[in-house]
């Protein structure tokens, strides 16, 4: 893996920076720190997110007063899998059975003005929003890997047991919609690239990964590869709830659900969702996402170090092995109903 030493020099040249010297430093033995990364890679992010929701909560108890809400996050500090808070803010939510958090939202929205390690929109919901609705799409899979941060936690069981409920009795139109545009799209992109007609993120032909955090569509192998994995087994988690639980079930199936993906897929396993793979088709899938993942971290990391657009090139064995990845996830997630 190689990216233009000229670049690491422009940002470290005339202000030495530790992100700058670290960069350098990691691209002087590239081979050495990739191999030490992966081993530890899923501990790593798990504790780095752990520390930061944990400051985070610490911060909203000395900020807000006691009431009848709860806040709660999504997305990869939900599932415990980020390392870095500038580029991956926390997203914050909010929920009140009785939309009685006004005040709380409000002061939220002051706390986190300018501060780039959190989303500056504090998504609010109650008993009477659509919580299988984000920005007028259907996604009933963000409350899934919801983390409680802070406020009253029997509020928040409240908000799974809507939730639970909701994705039960959504209309299959709207359910329908969700396949369509979230996981059968995932799963369009992923083939794209390994045709090599999807090439603004990832080129697997020339072996070059691209990620601009001002630009959607470069997003190293986030939307890709991670987003088709995570959306498949989501699909089955929703489709378990609709067809196969009840609800006092599906809140107990929910609350033991584990966060990262590679225990998540142990669980659905455990629970009889992916009997259509095989046990090598279920490691080889695990090891295929930590490899995306990584290359993902690696991507902001350095785009954080160097304040610019980046571009990491693939070579020889790590080029190929992210070939076979992208092929071999396809093929198994066609596999899963």
């Amino acid at each position: 893996m190689t990216t233009s030493s000229a670049s690491i020099r422009a940002s470290s040249d005339r202000i030495p920076t530790l992100a700058a010297l670290s960069t350098k430093k990691f691209y002087e033995s590239q081979k050495i720190a990739t191999d030490s990364f992966r081993v530890k890679h899923l501990d790593l992010c798990s504790t780095f997110t752990k520390a930061i929701l944990e400051r985070k909560t610490h911060l909203f108890s000395e900020n807000l007063s006691d009431g009848n809400y709860c806040i709660f996050t999504t997305g990869s500090d939900g599932r415990l899998e980020k390392l870095s808070d500038r580029e991956s803010p926390v997203e914050v939510i909010v929920y009140s059975s009785d939309s009685s958090s006004e005040e709380v939202i409000l002061k939220l929205q002051e706390f986190v003005r300018d501060r780039k390690d959190f989303f500056q929109d504090i998504e609010s919901k109650n008993k009477n929003s659509k919580l299988c609705e984000t920005s007028r799409k259907i996604i009933p899979t963000r409350g899934l890997h919801s983390r409680f941060l802070a406020g009253d936690k029997k509020e928040y069981e409240n908000y799974l047991k809507e939730l639970i409920s909701q994705i039960k009795n959504m209309p299959i139109k709207e359910y329908n919609l969700f396949k369509k545009d979230f996981v059968r799209f995932s799963i369009r992109s992923l083939n794209k690239c390994n045709s090599n007609k999807l090439i603004d993120a990832l080129d697997l032909t020339k072996g070059l990964i691209f990620f601009d955090g001002k630009n959607f569509r470069k997003k190293a192998t986030k939307y890709s590869h991670l987003r088709s994995i995570q959306y498949k087994l989501d699909k089955a988690i929703c489709d378990h709830i609709r067809e196969k639980l009840s609800e006092k079930e599906s809140f107990e199936f929910l609350t033991k659900m584990p966060a990262n993906i590679n225990d998540l897929i142990d669980y659905l396993s455990s629970n009889k969702l992916l009997d259509k793979i095989s046990v090598a088709e279920k490691e080889i899938l695990k090891k295929a996402y930590n490899l995306s993942l990584m290359y993902l971290h690696i991507a902001q990391n350095l785009y954080v170090a160097m304040n610019k657009s980046i571009e990491i090139k693939l070579e020889g064995s790590q080029l190929k092995e992210l070939q076979d990845n992208f092929n071999t996830t396809y093929k198994i997630l066609q596999k899963i109903q």
